[in-house]
């Protein structure tokens, strides 16, 4: 199997592993951004804090997806 194909087959089992969590959880798509909270974050988070929380999680995800 290529290199490529390898990718694309686990971007594919990483999408099907999202779609069943959000099943699970009973989560459905947004067809309406007025259905969202107003207000998602609170106030002491700053931006720069979440970005680097959302990039802790993507080396996390990243490190456990080189190990598969």
């Amino acid at each position: 199997m290529s290199k490529v194909n390898h990718e694309e087959e686990r971007i594919q089992q990483a999408h099907a592993r999202a779609r069943a969590l959000a099943r699970r959880q009973g989560v459905g798509p947004i067809h309406n951004m007025d259905d969202l909270p107003r207000d998602p974050a609170p106030e002491e988070d700053s931006v720069d804090e979440f970005l680097a929380w959302i990039a802790a999680i993507r080396r996390q995800d990243k490190d456990r997806s080189s190990l598969e």
